[in-house]
């Protein structure tokens, strides 16, 4: 039995990600726990780290919102071994997730990238990235645009650093197998010094791990990083992305960064954050 989080804040952001864990999870037994945090204490709740509402909202309304929630997954699920659990917490969002994932032995987060108050120069929103950096649990952040499929490939861009060699490998190498895909590891080297020690060594280890699997490895410059990551995702058609939670610098640069008109991957394919 797998337990699931789902933070929400009722966008349809946040819904289209619930629908995502539903069909990705599809296949599994597994409790669904919907999160919200509820914002009307706002002496609870830290501002950066809150989900925005659009809507006043007293606690009977949030009540009704979440039934609203797990009617919509009884309705969209065609396992029977799925349960759903709806969850109000008045902590702040960081506190809250952290608290779900040691009480409930949450195995993976699935959220939306961005949720009723998505800014307009970061596809990625604030909501997201305090999860992701805060909160050390595998996370599915889905765009607004994904649409769930039966899994081929998967992309893992890494400079093999800031790796675990236990958990987070375990993880990917469990995501592999669970959806029978292919992994494209998108090497990023430095041209001029090529690999440290124990970025070779990371790298052996990866490739041992995977030798039961079906993986390639290419190599990227490590300049225009993002066209270069585009354009193996379009040839590549890339299912997932994978990231090391950790190297929270490597995350910022793929994820948070205005990108240009063109960069369009952040809207479309879903990330799978790993961590230690």
């Amino acid at each position: 039995m797998k337990n699931i989080l789902i933070p929400t804040d009722f966008s349809l952001n946040a819904r289209n990600a619930l629908r995502y864990a539903l069909s990705y999870f599809g296949s599994f037994s597994a409790n669904f726990y919907i999160l919200h945090v509820d914002s009307s204490d706002k002496s609870a709740v830290e501002a950066p780290s809150s989900f925005t509402i659009t809507l006043e909202q007293n606690s009977s309304s949030v009540r009704e919102l979440l039934k609203k929630e797990v009617e919509f997954c009884k309705e969209y699920s065609t396992n029977a071994q799925h349960k759903f659990i709806p969850l109000v917490c008045h902590k702040s969002l960081v506190d809250s997730v952290r608290s779900c994932v040691k009480e409930r032995s949450i195995e993976y987060i699935v959220m939306g990238t961005h949720g009723a108050s998505k800014t307009i120069n970061n596809k990625i929103g604030s909501t997201t990235y305090e999860i992701i950096s805060k909160v050390k649990c595998p996370t599915i952040a889905v765009p607004e645009e994904a649409v769930y499929k039966d899994f081929k490939n998967i992309a893992l861009p890494t400079d093999y650093n800031n790796w675990d060699k236990n958990r987070m490998f375990i993880n990917l190498y469990e995501t592999i197998v669970f959806k029978k895909a292919n992994l494209h590891i998108l090497q990023i080297r430095n041209n001029k010094y090529g690999w440290t020690y124990l970025q070779e060594d990371t790298k052996n280890f990866l490739i041992d791990l995977l030798r039961k699997v079906n993986f390639e490895l290419h190599t990227l410059p490590n300049k225009a990083i993002d066209v270069n990551m585009q354009e193996f995702i379009t040839q590549l058609d890339i299912d997932m992305i994978a990231l090391v939670g950790r190297n929270i610098n490597f995350v910022q640069k793929l994820l948070f960064q205005p990108k240009a008109k063109e960069i369009n991957y952040k809207q479309k394919v879903p990330f799978l954050i790993l961590h230690d």
